[in-house]
């Protein structure tokens, strides 16, 4: 997730579910559905909610900020899925997606591990921050509509540097 890969994405859902219905050949399909069944576990109603693939590259992908915070939450809930997402996950100012935003100086700098999400108009940005505090913070920023991206990447460091104060 350092990098944004679509195609390891795609193949990451389709693995998700051959390991939920033990089939050895699936469709992304069978994928959704078991997301489905978190976004209810997690006390959403799926039917709020339309995934259409892995990556998010989909015109028919409709998720909420609520919804992925509640995703975040539930892996930090869990030590083995939150060290190895929390590993895969970009750092403000030092590699993979994050690598030239959130620089040196500024307080997200090595404090933010996101993964971020554009597509035409939409720009995203979800994962955890280190406030000052000492607090593990999990977010979702999603900007929609917007003219120019990097005003809205501009926005998302922003409401990391205030988070984290």
């Amino acid at each position: 997730m350092k990098e944004s890969d679509n195609l390891s994405a795609e193949a990451l859902l389709c693995r998700l579910g051959a390991q939920a219905t033990g089939k050895k050949y699936v469709s992304a399909k069978e994928g959704i559905a078991e997301i489905k069944k978190m976004i209810k576990q997690l006390g959403h109603n799926p039917d709020q909610y339309k995934i259409a693939d892995g990556c998010g590259l989909s015109n028919y992908d409709y998720l909420s900020p609520a919804l992925l915070v509640d995703f975040l939450k539930f892996a930090y809930s869990r030590t083995d899925v939150f060290q190895k997402l929390y590993k895969a996950l970009p750092i403000g100012g030092v590699d993979g997606t994050l690598k030239n935003r959130m620089k040196k100086g500024t307080p997200s700098y090595k404090k933010v591990h996101a993964k971020t999400g554009s597509f035409t108009a939409i720009n995203c940005l979800a994962g955890y921050l280190k406030a000052d505090n000492g607090h593990q913070i999990a977010f979702a920023i999603m900007n929609q509509n917007v003219l120019s991206g990097r005003e809205a990447r501009k926005f998302q460091d922003t409401v990391c540097d205030i988070l984290i104060r």
